[in-house]
């Protein structure tokens, strides 16, 4: 690591998912392997599909307010 990287530990480390993947139990794989490597969990997930998701989630309802706020100015 030190050669690539100059540092003798990593910072971060980026996973990408096979399409058919489900990112759920994924992430709670390399949880377990994490810790179970580290014996003991030092390290933090953040999964952005689940935060994809919900954001997505919130689309119809802002764009329904989005439309009424809108219908209201023209009228």
């Amino acid at each position: 690591m030190y050669r690539i990287s100059g540092q003798t530990a990593l910072t971060s480390i980026s996973v990408k998912l096979k399409d058919d993947v489900v990112s759920g139990p994924a992430v709670e794989s390399l949880t377990q392997l994490l810790t179970a490597r580290h014996g003991t969990k030092d390290f933090l997930m953040f999964n952005r599909d689940k935060y994809r998701k919900a954001i997505e989630g919130q689309q119809p309802p802002l764009t329904l307010l989005i439309l009424m706020v809108a219908s209201d100015c023209a009228g």
